[in-house]
């Protein structure tokens, strides 16, 4: 009987493992697999570089920048989300028109976010080793900031031990 729950059980988890492995863990490892080499999809060639996109990473002159962009704009986008959404509650109370105003575009990198770094270094420029490279800091940037959510969470949950 003990055997048949356990078989039980490993069925049941088998899916979410099976989904783990297929869309987190290998493309994980695929995406540190690539961050080592050099990649250049139009000539057809795949280098090792071993850490030299880690250390093309360090110099970049624009990372500094494109990081600060992304900060002010993630920043930006979770007060203005929250305050049109309280706005807009206001306004479905008392049935008001509300107006939106949107902005775009800057100097030099300053509206620059990773994301579109990434996307650019890796698909406008053919830099797929840099790129992977680049996604490598943005998993681990998500990353602590889902561990500094999850820590703080015990200062808003109250039902929690």
């Amino acid at each position: 009987m003990r055997r048949r729950d356990n078989l039980a059980g490993y069925l049941l988890i088998a899916p979410q493992l099976l989904g783990s492995v297929l869309f987190v863990l290998l493309p994980l490892g695929l995406v540190l697999w690539y961050s080592l080499h050099e990649w250049n999809v139009l000539a057809g060639t795949f280098e090792f570089v071993g850490g030299k996109n880690y250390d093309r990473l360090l110099a970049d002159a624009n990372l500094r920048e494109v990081l600060g962009g992304t900060a002010l704009f993630s920043a930006g986008l979770v007060v203005l989300n929250l305050a049109l959404a309280l706005v807009l509650a206001i306004l479905l109370n008392q049935r008001l028109a509300g107006t939106t105003f949107f902005t775009q575009g800057g100097p030099g990198m300053s509206t620059t976010v990773l994301v579109y770094y990434l996307y650019r270094q890796a698909f406008q420029f053919h830099h797929f080793g840099y790129g992977a490279t680049l996604s490598v800091l943005l998993f681990a940037i998500v990353a602590l900031l889902t561990v500094v959510q999850w820590r703080m969470r015990r200062k808003w949950v109250f039902n929690e031990t």
